[in-house]
């Protein structure tokens, strides 16, 4: 396993074969970063803050998974985002989000039982707006989970 590699046990939900994983930062004013598949290295996924799309998101770990963190600290969220080719309103799955431990590089996307959280959450423009804010979080997650530089923008719908 490299220092940059993120194993995802059970995979994304409907890409369970797809396990390691990469994060790459995105040279984009968008706050997002990339989560680049090592089993297909042609897949990637948007992922951003969850602060992006809501100030008060506080996801719901269940018991079995808390074993996987060392505390709080350890808990880096992201939330899989959509960006419109478009340029429609981009929106995020709160409704399951990645948790990641930053010392063991090992997670899991967690189903939020709470209905609270929506699959397809518009980003909060409020927070939009703090882009010093976002840039921060980027650094934050890049410096945690070891994430490499990109300057490839690819965009799913």
């Amino acid at each position: 396993m490299s220092k940059n590699e993120i194993i995802l046990e059970s995979g994304l939900i409907g890409l369970p074969a797809l396990k390691r994983w990469t994060l790459l930062e995105s040279d984009t004013e968008l706050p997002i970063m990339w989560l680049q598949s090592l089993d297909n290295e042609g897949f990637k996924l948007p992922v951003s803050d969850p602060d992006l799309f809501s100030d008060s998101f506080k996801p719901n770990i269940p018991g079995n998974a808390l074993k996987h963190f060392t505390g709080e600290s350890d808990i880096v969220v992201l939330i899989v985002t959509t960006i419109p080719a478009d340029g429609g309103i981009i929106t995020g799955n709160l409704a399951a989000p990645l948790l990641i431990s930053a010392s063991s590089k090992t997670g899991a996307q967690i189903i939020q039982e709470d209905s609270k959280y929506s699959m397809r959450q518009p980003i909060d423009i409020s927070s939009w707006n703090k882009s010093q804010a976002a840039s921060e979080d980027k650094i934050k997650v890049a410096e945690s989970l070891g994430s490499e530089q990109t300057d490839e923008v690819v965009v799913y719908v």
